[in-house]
């Protein structure tokens, strides 16, 4: 399994020697994905950090072993490969646990691992530093490939571009506009918040997005129903 709650030894390439039982360890789990640093202590959340590197150790071992059967095949110099995450995870972080459908995004689930190989090993080696939106890897793809007949986003392009770019991210009750410069909020209850300077044509785009609904497997759009409630009051007149 990749790097992911919950977390037991089977998914670890070296767990500690002194972890808990399965049940406790499931009892604190069950805290984490509660989303609220406060219901665990900071000995609680620690012992989390430590399973977290070890799921990504287990998850390396593994790619290490995936990319070096590739290496042998006769395709491998002409292939596009890209390994990708979708998002990051909190460990108390702006009092925030696990990765929240509701909230503000902030940098530590955003900053995620992005590891490309070009056709011929070109740039092979090279570690780019400009921002980059998952949206861009459709653009690049398109680039590489032009039979690929890809709908590209207007927005995106291709990952080693390095032109600055408006970068939007998004949960279920927030969007969130990244530039250089700074940030800007746009939330699904109507409010806004602007970090440092972004620019008039970043908002726009912030706007043109909708808000996504994303599900639990239970079949709940989190934060989102809430809000819809809270609207629908308000229209009643409460």
């Amino acid at each position: 399994m990749d790097p992911h709650t919950p977390y037991h030894p089977d998914t670890m390439f070296d767990p500690p020697a002194d972890l808990p039982s399965r049940n406790k360890l499931k009892e604190i789990d069950d805290r984490f994905t509660e989303k609220d640093a406060s219901l665990l202590t900071e000995d609680e959340l620690e012992l989390l950090r430590r399973l977290y590197r070890e799921s990504i150790k287990h998850y390396d071992e593994h790619l290490s072993n995936l990319l070096e059967w590739m290496a042998e095949q006769r395709w491998y110099d002409e292939a596009l490969i890209i390994v990708v995450s979708d998002h990051g995870e909190y460990f108390g972080e702006h009092d925030l646990t696990h990765h929240p459908w509701d909230t503000d995004p902030y940098d530590e689930m955003l900053k995620t691992p992005l590891w490309v190989k070009y056709p011929d090993q070109t740039d092979g080696g090279v570690t780019f530093d400009h921002m980059v939106a998952h949206s861009d890897i459709v653009a690049t793809v398109d680039e590489i490939y032009e039979a690929a007949d890809l709908e590209v986003p207007s927005y995106a392009v291709p990952l080693r571009d390095t032109q600055s770019r408006s970068i939007v991210s998004v949960s279920n009750t927030v969007k969130r506009l990244t530039e250089p410069d700074g940030r800007y909020f746009e939330r699904r209850d109507g409010s806004t918040d602007t970090v440092g300077t972004v620019s008039k044509e970043g908002i726009e785009l912030c706007g043109d997005i909708d808000f996504p609904a994303c599900t639990t497997n239970s079949g709940v759009a989190t934060g989102v129903e809430d809000i819809e409630r809270e609207e629908r009051l308000e229209a009643l007149g409460y």
